[in-house]
């Protein structure tokens, strides 16, 4: 039982920053998803950004 035990936790210790950086990214795709449906242009600016974009502050 005692080794089980110190595999989950090695499991969770080991998890805990893959399920963070995973939730940072579903945070961001979230963020990204709601303002592709409120601003479509800048989306597309966000997206792929053409040189003359780029270039304008």
């Amino acid at each position: 039982i005692s080794t089980l035990a110190e595999f989950s936790y090695g499991l969770s210790t080991l998890s805990a920053p893959i399920l963070k950086k995973a939730r940072e990214e579903a945070a961001k795709t979230h963020q990204y998803s709601s303002a592709e449906t409120e601003a479509p242009s800048g989306r597309q600016r966000y997206r792929c950004p053409s040189p003359k974009l780029a270039g304008s502050p």
